[in-house]
């Protein structure tokens, strides 16, 4: 098991400093708000698991000048 990540879309401002923080998990197609990419994704775009070891995951939710993503342990 790993870190549950959620996005919250409806207060996202379409930055891109999550996939340029963790490019790996987190992409912002243009003109939308940030998703997790389809490999970590659970039931929704804006849902996702991810391995602890994927230590990016953190700079992107620090990052993020909205505060919309939500790390789960």
């Amino acid at each position: 098991m790993g870190d549950m990540i959620k996005i919250n879309q409806n207060n996202c401002i379409k930055c891109g400093i999550c996939e340029y923080e963790c490019p790996k998990v987190f992409f912002v197609p243009e003109e939308s708000e940030a998703v997790i990419v389809e490999e970590y994704r659970q039931n929704s775009e804006d849902i996702g698991e991810v391995s602890e070891e994927i230590s990016c995951v953190k700079d992107a939710v620090d990052a993020c000048p909205v505060n919309v993503i939500r790390i789960k342990e």
